[in-house]
Order: C-alpha cells, then sequence, then structure tokens
C-alpha cells in the first residue's frame, strides 16, 4: 500500500504542469499569492492568426520525418548490425546525440545557408533528419541478434524470397520495435524548438515556434493554449494506447480458445 501511495504522487508531481496549463489558459484575474485564479475566461484559440496552418504544419514535419528515420533506420541498422565494425558504425550514430540540438543547428547553419535550405520546411525536416535517423539507428540496432539472424537463414534456407521475408518474418517480429521507434521520432520532431528556430529562423511557424512568439510578446495565456495544443494529444494517445493493450489483454485471458 505505501508503494502504491508513493507512485501515485511521484505521477502527480511530474503531471503537475499538465495540469497548471488550463489555468494558465483560463486565468482572467491571478494575483499573487492566491494558489488558483480568482476569475476565469474562455479565450477561443481559433482567433490565433495561422494556428491552423501550424497544425497542418507541425503534423506534416513530425509524421514524414518519422516515417523516414524509422524506415531508414530500421534499413541501416540491419545492414549494419550483422557487419564485422558494426561497433565502430554505432559509435558514429552516437556522435549527433553528445551535442545540444542548437549547438548542432549553429554549427550545421552555414551548409543550409549555402544550399538554400535556411527558412523552409525542406531544410527543418533535413535538420531533424541529423537527430532523428541516428537515434532510430541505435534504437533498432539491438533488435538484430544472433537469434534473429538464424530466423533469416532459416527462411533462405527454405527459400523464401525477400517479399515473404518481410512479410511473414520481418515485419512479424519488428513491428512493435517499429511502433515504438515511429512514436518516440514523432514525439522529438513535434517537440523539437532548438533546430526548427534557428534553421527556420522564426519563419515557419509550427507550433513550438509560435508557443515562444507569445512567450516574446508576454501573452501567457494563448502561449498556455497552444502548449496545451502540443502536449495533451501524445499524452492521450499514451493513455488510449495503455488502455487498448489493456483490453485486448483481459479478451485474451477472458474469452475462450476455440
Amino acid at each position: 500500500m505505501g508503494n502504491k501511495w508513493f507512485f501515485n504522487l511521484l505521477y502527480f508531481l511530474f503531471s503537475l504542469p499538465l495540469w497548471m496549463l488550463p489555468f494558465f489558459w483560463m486565468a482572467a484575474d491571478w494575483p499573487f499569492p492566491n494558489l488558483f485564479p480568482t476569475t476565469y475566461t474562455v479565450r477561443s484559440l481559433a482567433g490565433i492568426p495561422g494556428l491552423g496552418q501550424s497544425i497542418g504544419l507541425s503534423l506534416a514535419i513530425s509524421l514524414s520525418g518519422a516515417l523516414i528515420s524509422t524506415l531508414t533506420g530500421f534499413i541501416l541498422s540491419k545492414e549494419v548490425a550483422y557487419h564485422r565494425h558494426h561497433h565502430h558504425f554505432l559509435l558514429i550514430g552516437y556522435l549527433p546525440l553528445l551535442l545540444s540540438p542548437v549547438l548542432y543547428a549553429m554549427s550545421l547553419f552555414y551548409f543550409f545557408i549555402m544550399f538554400g535550405l535556411d527558412a523552409t520546411v525542406v531544410g527543418i525536416m533535413l535538420g531533424q533528419q541529423l537527430i532523428l535517423l541516428p537515434y532510430a539507428f541505435i534504437l533498432c540496432m539491438g533488435h538484430w541478434t544472433d537469434t534473429f539472424a538464424n530466423y533469416l537463414q532459416l527462411t533462405e534456407n527454405y527459400g523464401a524470397n525477400r517479399i515473404q521475408k518481410v512479410r511473414y518474418l520481418l515485419f512479424p517480429m519488428s513491428k512493435k520495435l517499429l511502433f515504438l521507434c515511429l512514436f518516440q521520432t514523432f514525439l522529438i520532431s513535434w517537440f523539437d524548438f532548438a533546430i526548427t528556430s534557428y534553421i527556420g529562423v522564426g519563419q515557419v511557424k509550427t507550433l513550438t515556434v509560435l508557443v515562444y512568439q507569445y512567450l516574446l510578446e508576454a501573452d501567457y495565456y494563448f502561449a498556455a493554449g497552444i502548449s496545451a495544443l502540443i502536449i495533451y494529444p501524445p499524452v492521450l494517445l499514451l493513455i488510449f494506447n495503455r488502455l487498448l493493450a489493456k483490453g485486448l489483454a483481459f479478451l485474451r485471458t477472458e474469452l475462450p480458445s476455440t
């Protein structure tokens, strides 16, 4: 019982910023030192100029970046995992993750200007791939074990072609990893501000850039509302996924086998 209360307390403390965002958004009067606002008002986010475009732009960049990095990292990791120098390739994959994203973007910004990729969506996607691709590559490297290599060899011995190996072996045994990698890389891109703001030079208005813009204008209410749009969808998706997994596990144990 004591451990349960302890973990519930940790959950509450770490989720406290999530509960505070609606108060910041709806607060009309919040004088110090009151713990909660004294008056509330509902501010319509629909009045924010370009909000719909920013949502669509953020979704397009994050989804495309997650798909590209997941598939590329998965394929590269398979090719590298069984190479005799795979440790060297793994070390190279870690190098981009050792630097801060801001320092990484600053060091490469000259090349983005030279090729005309600054302040463009393509430039931001390319800049994010410099982080997403090594992350996906490292995440997938642990998947390729000796046991998996034996399965691959077994399918080749039975005469399976490439499409059959992908359909009946690679995807069924790797789908959990692929979905995890896809979700993780989506979150990295979705919450990215450093690369987007530096390479985009503030011209590509994603949601994170929009939040920073309203913070600079001291409009904390709209900044909190947009922050809720950034944070709540992934959190709700995680909760839904957890409930769905529990429901499916319950059905497997309760339904009689035929």
